[in-house]
């Protein structure tokens, strides 16, 4: 069985990988997502702002009470109480 390039990649190949990942991430949520992106401004950061991969300590991470009240229609709430 081979092993996918990730599984094998040195510490430096990763953060190639994941550093351009992560900004691209941001910029998609940021963009797409108005909550996420409401919170990313408030703080004032944007995906040029990611310079390592430590500076995901710095970004808003989402909560389960904000996924059920963002959803549509309050669908997921109603789902799990019945």
């Amino acid at each position: 069985m081979e092993l996918e390039p990730v599984h094998t990649a040195s510490r430096g190949e990763l953060v190639n990988l994941q550093l351009p990942r992560l900004r691209a991430t941001v910029r998609l949520a940021s963009g797409r997502v108005p909550l996420y992106g409401a919170r990313v401004d408030a703080i004032g950061i944007s995906p040029g702002d990611i310079h390592e991969l430590t500076d995901i300590q710095r970004l808003p991470f989402s909560t389960q009470g904000d996924l059920q009240d963002q959803y549509p229609s309050g669908w997921w709430r109603s789902r799990v109480t019945s």
